[in-house]
């Protein structure tokens, strides 16, 4: 009968229309997760192009001719975990790493790894530019300077302020 099919086309219509949603919010979560999981390593501005497909990031990376590598470290660090509870340390490494990290993405570094107090920061992957070199010593110049924001944070709590050490090659 017409009203028959008249309802079931409108159901089925209905059942389309509910598949799709789902595949756009699926498409839209998968999204969200990898703009997330990039702009962990990635300055905003490559894990946008990562993401919009501009710049194509492959498994097990690839061989550039040039790269500058930072790393950096708390000084004193060990000793003073032996003497400072786990909630405080992530507390101080959560607050150090986020302004590091910060200042590694204004200069278009890309994060490497954290390890432990550490920090690993690359620049001339996967984007190589003619002054790597001059952008990670200009990085962690500045990331004094941070740092001696946070210092002076830290002091107004009553906490030590934070001696870091920096090597680039």
């Amino acid at each position: 009968q017409p009203k028959d099919l008249e309802l079931v086309t409108a159901i089925a219509n209905q059942a389309a229309m509910f598949i799709e949603i789902n595949i756009l919010g699926k498409q839209v979560e998968n999204e969200i997760v990898t703009r997330e999981r990039f702009s962990r390593l990635l300055s905003p501005n490559l894990a946008e192009r990562v993401i919009s497909g501009e710049l194509e990031v492959k498994p097990g990376g690839q061989r550039v001719e040039q790269c500058t590598v930072f790393n950096s470290d708390i000084r004193g660090f060990t000793a003073m975990s032996e003497h400072a509870s786990p909630e405080v340390l992530v507390e101080m490494l959560n607050g150090y790493f986020e302004a590091m990290v910060d200042t590694i993405f204004k200069y278009e570094g890309t994060l490497d790894k954290f390890m432990g107090d550490g920090i690993m920061a690359l620049w001339g992957a996967p984007v190589p530019h003619p002054d790597d070199a001059v952008r990670s010593v200009s990085c962690a110049l500045e990331m004094g300077e941070v740092l001696g924001i946070y210092n002076r944070q830290r002091i107004e709590r009553d906490q030590a302020p934070l001696a870091v050490g920096i090597g680039i090659h």
